[in-house]
């Protein structure tokens, strides 16, 4: 028996062996993936905190586009109200011009647009100084 207890102890060895080499080489995968979840996490925490410092500024830009946007619409508006004004002036302008030629308050009406009052009036005002 002494054959097969040296036999045996030969195979303990060589599996005791053979299952340390096998424990460090699970050690050292061990220690790999514990630096790479270490590196990941890292990279993670940088992205979070970029993407919060995006959301910080989309946030903002978001603030601006809405202030611009009310900017443009009174912009807007101002322009409207000039370009009636304008018109409105100039539709005055060419119905003092048309009393003036001798335009009566039918005419006035007709080709500047003016309620019956508005050329009674132009005709009262501006027809005094053509005489």
């Amino acid at each position: 028996m002494t054959e097969w207890h040296a036999i045996l102890a030969i195979v303990a060895l060589g599996g005791c062996l053979v299952l340390g080499w096998r424990h460090r080489a699970l050690a050292k995968r061990m220690q790999d993936l514990r630096e790479r979840l270490e590196l990941q996490e890292q990279r993670l925490a940088g992205l979070q905190s970029e993407l919060a410092a995006l959301c910080k500024a989309s946030v903002g830009a978001g603030q601006r586009i809405v202030q611009l946007s009310d900017q443009v619409r009174r912009l807007g508006e101002r322009q409207d109200r000039t370009e009636l004004q304008t018109m409105s002036e100039r539709s005055f302008e060419r119905a003092i011009e048309r009393v003036r030629e001798g335009g009566d308050v039918e005419a006035l009406m007709r080709e500047c647009g003016l309620t019956r009052g508005e050329a009674e009036l132009l005709i009262t005002v501006h027809g005094m100084d053509a005489a």
